[in-house]
């Protein structure tokens, strides 16, 4: 159920989508009272976009913009904020300072040659396009899988019937529940490689800790995925780096974005609040 609430209790996520569209209004979010932040990664997705002069010189204004907005940046990485909400050591202090390095980079640099001169001597260019598009690839590749488990293991009667309860039947939202739940195990075997099985204490000792903060991104990425292998539609190459952004949101947040993933993802799973840039920016406006 989605939760309404008045627009001065609300804090917005600004996402990179809506910084590209909302670039000429961050410096009036601060002096107008709103709650707004924005993140590591989408920094990080700014940065990677940065491939010719016609990119460098749209995305440093906009960098230029929010850093001169200063609203605030939640600098953590995707990976500590996951280890974060079980209480688990991880240190991304070298993952921040490269981007936070080059970030400084493309703000101190007159020209897109004198950025990548600077990038290269640093090293850190080539990490940052490896890393974005590793993630990119991963998320298409992982659909795929459950398209292809889901298809081989049913049949077509089955498929079928599957698809009516979880479309007709309206049984859609409490299987994401029960798939978000499964996720939340998932993670666990894969941060600290503890079985419910084989390592029941120190399992359970790990998901005691867990302390709810990431809701709507296990509950969103789990109604995505179960969407996705019902239809047999794989995920767009970006949808993971979507899904990273919700890690950054909570109940009492709503993000700001254009994103038609993100913007049907909060229609569909109703477990958070997706404004519009149009809508954010009129608020910015009537503050």
């Amino acid at each position: 159920m989605q939760l309404f609430r008045s627009a001065n209790t609300i804090t917005y996520y600004l996402e990179t989508n809506a910084l590209y569209n909302l670039a000429n209004q961050l410096e009036l979010i601060r002096p107008r009272g709103i709650k707004a932040y924005t993140s590591f990664f989408t920094v990080l997705e700014l940065l990677a976009g940065i491939v010719d002069t016609n990119s460098y010189i749209k995305r440093k204004s906009i960098l230029n913009k929010l850093h001169k907005s200063k609203i605030d940046i939640h600098w953590k990485t995707p990976t500590k904020v996951l280890y974060d909400s079980f209480g688990l050591p991880y240190d991304d202090s070298i993952d921040i300072r490269i981007v936070e390095d080059m970030y400084m980079r493309v703000l101190e640099s007159d020209s897109y040659d004198e950025f990548i001169r600077a990038a290269e001597k640093g090293g850190d260019s080539g990490k940052i396009q490896s890393y974005d598009k590793t993630l990119s690839n991963f998320g298409v590749e992982t659909s795929k899988l459950f398209i292809d488990s889901f298809s081989k293991n049913n049949s077509k009667d089955r498929k079928k019937e599957y698809r009516k309860a979880m479309f007709e039947d309206k049984l859609l939202h409490a299987q994401a529940q029960v798939n978000s739940e499964i996720l939340v195990r998932e993670h666990i075997i894969d941060m600290t490689g503890f079985s419910p099985a084989n390592e029941y204490e120190q399992y359970i000792k790990v998901a005691m800790a867990y302390d709810r903060s990431l809701k709507v991104y296990f509950y969103a990425e789990a109604f995505h995925r179960l969407l996705s292998t019902v239809k047999g539609e794989p995920y767009g190459k970006n949808d993971i780096a979507d899904h990273f952004h919700l890690l950054y949101i909570s109940g009492s947040t709503a993000i700001v974005s254009d994103d038609g993933l993100l913007t049907s993802l909060a229609e569909g799973s109703r477990i958070y609040v997706c404004k519009t840039a149009a809508e954010f920016r009129k608020m910015i406006n009537e503050a």
